[in-house]
């Protein structure tokens, strides 16, 4: 066992070299982007705790930057998708640190919520460019390494960020000589957490621009401009439950974890750390389990074991039994998000990757944010049971989806096929 995580570390490091240079500079950027989000999706929705905000506003103040991120995410793939690729992720990464001072410095509710908004643009503007960035950057043969070294990257830093993060409010609070549950703690935390992410803009300043050449002139909705629609739709249509489950949870992990089961920042640090230690661990491996199972059975089993989980998480009162549903509800999924993120683009044509990447977070973010803003106001009345085993049936219907309409494209990869062809 030992020497197979040798072999495939080594195979990954000699794979980074040949990668090119706006590669190596973009995974060195998640690096710094992993620490800074982990601290950040930790202690923020605590901090909010610590204002008197409950999970009816943490539910708005989320489904509000998801909204937007579905409304722009067509409008920015059809810009985009001829402009570089550089300039717009500079401007996503810059623009949600502006929005995270604001936060930081003046978390009143209307201000939560239209910075959270505005986010969401800046941020769909990031995801369109991503997997584009990624298809662009690599070679077929080096594709999947690529898209999971990605994660890798992002979540190894969540470990180390998540375990600071459970420390970090006491340490501040020694700092200022303030109490370490106090909004102080919890505010300089974050201004750590907002600095990392400027990091990570620094080697995005490096890279290359790169623009996209194109003489089409076809409407870009068109069915001639789409020919992949069928494809598409069905992504779509699958993507679509996975993200309304994750809606209903998402938002609300730590602040169960904290309200329910009174679990203290140290702990729900820690629990975080080694939940995105089994997603590096997952994603890394991501490549070989493709090998293994197959891209749509691997990715069908990971979301449908997920279901059971959630169940778990919103009905067991003991932290222990939660923490390990916690750990392996997020692990299993996020273990095939290189391959999904891998398989929208390889449906699709080359000039149709902007327009399937605009694609895939309007399916994502729309029904995500009707989940936080429904669980934040159903967990109110209902309890978190009741709400977790929606988001159960959701992911069961995902795997579900994935599995049946997905078979023949899987087969054709198993071949060798290659499914997104050129258009000529």
């Amino acid at each position: 066992m030992s020497g197979g995580l040798w072999q495939m570390g080594f195979g990954l490091r000699n794979t980074f070299s040949s990668f090119t240079k706006n590669a190596r500079l973009w995974l060195v950027s998640g690096l710094f982007a992993g620490l800074g989000w982990s601290v950040w999706s930790v202690l923020f929705p605590l901090y909010l705790v610590q204002l008197g905000y409950r999970e009816e506003l943490i539910g708005t103040y989320n489904s509000a930057s998801a909204i937007t991120m579905a409304l722009a995410a067509v409008p920015m793939g059809v810009w985009l998708r001829t402009k570089g690729r550089k300039a717009p992720l500079l401007a996503a990464n810059l623009g949600g640190l502006l929005f995270g001072c604001v936060q930081v410095a003046s978390p009143y509710e209307l201000h939560l919520i239209v910075t959270s908004a505005l986010f969401g643009v800046f941020q769909a503007m990031f995801f369109v460019v991503e997997s584009p960035f990624l298809m662009d950057s690599s070679t077929p043969e080096e594709r999947s390494q690529l898209f999971s070294l990605n994660f890798v990257c992002f979540f190894s830093m969540f470990v180390v960020g998540s375990l600071a993060a459970g420390y970090l409010p006491s340490a501040s609070a020694r700092l200022l000589s303030v109490g370490a549950e106090s909004v102080a703690a919890f505010r300089c935390s974050l201004v750590l957490a907002l600095m990392l992410r400027l990091m990570s803009s620094l080697p995005l300043f490096l890279m290359k621009e790169t623009r996209q050449e194109t003489t089409d002139t076809q409407p870009v909705l068109s069915s001639s401009a789409l020919p992949s629609a069928r494809s598409v739709s069905k992504l779509c249509f699958a993507r679509l439950f996975f993200a309304l489950g994750s809606g209903f949870v998402m938002p609300f992990i730590p602040v169960l974890l904290r309200t329910r089961l009174d679990a203290g920042t140290q702990v729900i640090g820690a629990i975080t750390a080694l939940t995105n230690l089994g997603v590096t661990l997952g994603c890394l491996a991501a490549p070989y389990i493709e090998k293994r199972l197959g891209i749509m059975r691997a990715i069908s089993l990971s979301i449908l074991l997920a279901a059971p989980l959630v169940l778990i998480v919103g009905t067991s009162p003991v932290l222990v039994i939660v923490a390990v549903a916690v750990i392996f509800r997020e692990a299993l999924p996020q273990t095939t998000a290189p391959l999904r993120q891998k398989f929208s683009m390889e449906v699709v044509t080359h000039r149709e990757r902007s327009i399937m990447a605009s694609l895939e977070q309007l399916f994502w973010q729309a029904p995500w944010a009707l989940g936080a803003w429904l669980g934040g106001r159903l967990i109110g009345v209902y309890g978190y049971a009741t709400v977790f085993a929606g988001a159960a049936l959701c992911y069961a219907l995902s795997g579900v989806s994935y599995a049946v309409l997905f078979g023949r494209e899987s087969a054709k990869l198993k071949e060798g096929v290659e499914l997104g062809q050129p258009v000529g």
